[in-house]
């Protein structure tokens, strides 16, 4: 049998939000990995003060809660899950990752020796085919009968894992800064992509911080992926009306174009630095990303309330 090639999920989905788009028009794919029989999949569905990823309901109708993310497991991921658990008075809880640490492995072990609820460790892959390229699969490595090993994926090099936490250090910083400035990022927490967003009060329309290796950015984005096209039209028509006005209140640094996979329709590049930089200097950088994105908010944000239906 010829061994299975694998590659990066960022090869397969855009980001976690397009993998939980996915999930949600497929629940059968995480019943067939965990033996859950799940219905009324929703995802980023509101318990208590917290949006959760995905919602379901199991075959005696308890309230099932899935955290995803990109990259290595992580304990801010399995915090936000056992956070959302308690929320949701659930029965069962999956975890998806990309990427599974073995002190994760040992962790979801010791929670499924708790009574009441029951805990997934599933990991993700993108499976490269011959006849229709890349395709998702979901092994369970975590579950209430004990542990499988994870997919035969060629171990991760050690710069990679050290990129995804240099890029969750990155937004730890970012997100104290931000939350004096820019409220809508208060209940964010850090990532180990290259994007964190945060919405602008309407469906498919974020506001967008991004950091690269060497250069940075903030941008309001009208997302193709979570609205219709005939409503990301309309937006940009309504908001190109006031395009003299935007650009006036933003100043000379902020430029407005479309985005390449996405319509950011404004928004700054910031060159003075990025995650490979000296952490020394990445103070400097957040304070000064968290002042564009305030400025862009407060030239934009009165033109968006007006777009309300």
């Amino acid at each position: 049998m010829a061994r299975k090639q694998y590659a990066p999920l960022g090869e397969l989905w855009k980001g976690e939000s397009s993998m939980i788009r996915w999930l949600a028009q497929n629940s059968n794919v995480l019943s067939e990995a965990t033996g859950l029989s799940l219905s009324d999949m929703r995802h980023e569905r509101g318990v208590g003060g917290f949006r959760v990823d995905l919602l379901a309901r199991d075959s005696c109708a308890r309230p099932v809660v899935t955290e995803c993310q990109f990259g290595y497991s992580d304990h801010d991921h399995l915090g936000k899950l056992l956070t959302y658990l308690a929320e949701a008075g659930a029965g069962a809880g999956i975890w998806v990752t990309e990427h599974v640490c073995p002190e994760h492995i040992g962790a979801v072990s010791l929670l499924n020796a708790l009574p009441k609820v029951t805990f997934y460790l599933v990991q993700a892959t993108a499976v490269q085919t011959r006849s229709s390229g890349l395709k998702p699969e979901f092994r369970l490595v975590v579950g209430p009968q004990g542990v499988s090993a994870p997919a035969g994926m060629p171990p991760p090099r050690k710069e990679g894992r050290d990129r995804h936490v240099r890029k969750k250090l990155f937004w730890q910083g970012l997100l104290r800064e931000a939350a004096r400035r820019t409220p809508a990022f208060a209940q964010k927490g850090p990532v180990t992509t290259c994007e964190l967003a945060a919405s602008a009060g309407l469906l498919g329309v974020e506001w967008v911080y991004v950091i690269n290796k060497q250069k940075a950015g903030v941008y309001l984005r009208l997302s193709r992926s979570r609205m219709s096209e005939a409503h990301r039209s309309s937006l940009l028509r309504s908001l190109e009306r006031k395009r003299n006005a935007i650009a006036a209140a933003m100043g000379p640094e902020f430029g407005v174009r479309p985005g390449r996979n996405e319509n950011t329709l404004a928004g700054s590049n910031i060159a003075t630095g990025g995650y490979q930089d000296d952490e020394a200097s990445w103070p400097a950088l957040q304070r000064e990303m968290a002042e564009a994105m305030a400025k862009l908010q407060a030239a934009i944000r009165t033109h968006i309330a007006m777009l309300r239906v």
